[in-house]
């Protein structure tokens, strides 16, 4: 992962191509593993990676980067692209039906590639931009 983001900033900074990268967080996933059981939040986590594959492009690349957090680097796109992407990827996920009575939610983060960043300081923007739709209502997409 870190290499694939090294790369997109290079490709920035050297060719002017833009990416966007999205974090990408199940909401109060604690919650489902504690009232549904572990075997039923390990679906919701197999559920979420594959329909984040059918919505991406296949330019883009899907990593797991913690228990329920997922990163997608859209490569050779720009934070417009990117954002309309992840808001169509929350809505695919809402109407889900993973469990059920619970509805399964998710909040992302997005940020485009800057000059300046290093691909901690880019996934450390879009962890920013997350937390901040976790504290805004969560099920939404901040850029």
């Amino acid at each position: 992962m870190p290499e694939s983001l090294e790369d997109a900033i290079l490709k920035f900074k050297e060719q002017g191509v833009k990416s966007t990268l999205c974090i990408v967080d199940i909401d109060h996933f604690k919650n489902i593993n504690d009232n549904y059981g572990h075997d039923a939040g390990d679906n919701v986590l197999i559920s979420l990676s594959a329909v984040i594959q059918s919505v991406i492009s296949s330019k883009d690349m899907l990593f797991r980067i913690g228990g329920e957090e997922f990163l997608i680097l859209m490569n050779n796109t720009n934070v417009d692209e990117g954002s309309k992407t992840a808001d169509a990827l929350r809505s695919v996920v809402k109407d889900l039906p993973c469990l059920d009575d619970h509805q399964v939610t998710i909040s992302i983060g997005v940020t485009e590639v800057k000059m300046d960043y290093n691909w901690k300081k880019w996934m450390k923007r879009s962890d920013e931009k997350l937390y901040i739709a976790k504290n805004n209502g969560r099920n939404q997409v901040v850029i």
